[in-house]
């Protein structure tokens, strides 16, 4: 069994047990026959990589939406001042009320 074989094995056993449940329970059930404490060592490592990845990823997936609802906010901040400034410069030149009603149409969906 080569699992546990050198340092490199051990690492990649680590981790395919930490992200993939029936390769923990392949590799836990050998161990277990031949010590029984070693469900202890897996029993740690899984509740601590479960609990410290899905930190990690919640906090990641946060950060990036964030970022994106920022973005997102802001574009939207821009182009609705560009649209409010644009209609208001027509309403401000329009005192002989020659902008015609599709010209107000296309200044207040802008606004939306």
């Amino acid at each position: 069994d080569r699992t546990f074989a050198t340092m490199h094995d051990s690492m990649f056993t680590v981790l395919k047990s930490a992200t993939s449940r029936p390769y923990t329970l392949s590799v836990l059930y050998p161990l277990f026959l031949d010590e029984e404490q070693s469900i202890f060592y897996f029993l740690l490592l899984t509740i601590v990589t479960d609990v410290l990845l899905l930190q990690l990823v919640v906090a990641v997936a946060n950060r990036q939406f964030r970022g994106f609802a920022r973005e997102g906010f802001h574009t939207k901040l821009e182009n609705r001042e560009a649209a409010l400034h644009a209609a208001f410069t027509l309403l401000k030149d329009d005192h002989l009320h020659v902008v015609g009603e599709a010209t107000w149409e296309v200044a207040a969906e802008r606004t939306r």
